[in-house]
C-alpha cells in the first residue's frame, strides 16, 4: 500500500492535498484529489489487516448481548481499542456527557485490477464520552482515469465490546455507516450516529466497494492510522 506524501492537515474537514501530493504516482484526476479528506501529518498503523478480519470474524459469530467465548474474548482484549477507564466520583452526573476519549482516524486503502486503481481514504471519529458517544465519518472511494462504474458503495462498521452477563465480554454496540453513489468516478460519505453504554473496548472497519460492468465487485479494505 501507498501512502500519500507531503499533506496539509485538516479537522474532520474536505482540503486539498499539497501540490507535491502524490496525484501523478496514482494517476488520480486533480479534480479528484481536490475533492479528499486532508491527511494527518502525524500519524501511525495500529492494526493490520489481519487482525481487522479476525476482529471482524469474531463480531459476525454473535449478537449484540451474546457472551463471547474465552478464546475470542481474550483476542478482543489483546487487539481491539482499549477505552481508558471510567472512575465515579465528585461531579461524574454532571460529567456524564463529558466526553472522555475522542481519536481521530485516517484510512488508505488501494487495489489495481487490469490496470484500474481502485481507491479508499479518509477520516473516521470515535468520541466516548461516559453514557453518549458519536462515531462520525468523513471518507471517500474513486476510480483512477476518470473511469466510471455502475456503483461505489462506502461502509464503516463500528462495533464497541463491554461487560455481558456476570463475567462475560461482548457486543454492546453493532453499528453500520453505508452510502451509494450510482454511475460515479467518487463517492463520498460524511455522516455521525450516536449510541449508548459502558465500552471497555471498540473497533472500526472501513471498507468501498465499487460494482464494475467488467471485473464486478472490487472491494478495498484501507489500512488504519491513528492520528496522535
Amino acid at each position: 500500500m501507498k501512502l500519500l506524501k507531503t499533506l496539509s492537515i485538516a479537522v474532520i474537514a474536505f482540503g486539498c492535498l499539497a501540490a507535491s501530493a502524490s496525484a501523478a504516482d496514482k494517476n488520480i484526476d486533480p479534480g479528484v484529489v481536490n475533492r479528499l479528506p486532508s491527511k494527518p501529518a502525524n500519524e501511525k498503523v495500529y492494526i493490520d489487516l489481519q487482525v481487522a478480519k479476525k476482529l471482524d470474524e469474531i463480531n459476525s459469530k454473535y449478537k449484540v448481548g451474546e457472551a463471547f467465548s474465552e478464546e475470542d474474548a481474550a483476542y478482543v482484549k489483546a487487539h481491539a481499542l482499549k477505552v481508558p477507564e471510567r472512575k465515579a466520583g465528585a461531579g461524574f452526573e454532571a460529567e456524564a456527557e463529558a466526553s472522555v476519549q475522542t481519536d481521530h482516524y485516517w484510512y488508505d486503502g488501494s487495489r489495481y485490477v487490469n490496470g484500474t486503481g481502485y481507491y479508499s481514504q479518509g477520516y473516521v471519529t470515535s468520541d466516548l464520552g461516559w453514557i453518549q458517544h458519536t462515531v462520525t465519518t468523513n471518507l471517500a472511494g474513486w476510480v483512477s482515469d476518470n473511469k466510471y462504474v455502475p456503483k461505489i458503495t462506502n461502509e464503516v462498521k463500528y462495533t464497541a465490546y463491554g461487560a455481558v452477563g456476570t463475567s462475560g465480554i461482548g457486543l454492546i454496540a453493532d453499528l453500520t455507516l453505508t452510502n451509494d453513489c450510482l454511475n460515479a468516478n467518487y463517492c463520498h460519505q460524511q455522516k455521525a450516529q450516536g449510541w449508548s453504554g459502558v465500552p471497555v473496548y471498540y473497533a472500526i472497519f472501513p471498507k468501498s466497494v465499487f460494482n464494475t460492468a467488467d471485473v464486478g465487485a472490487v472491494d478495498v479494505l484501507p489500512t488504519r492510522t491513528r492520528e496522535w
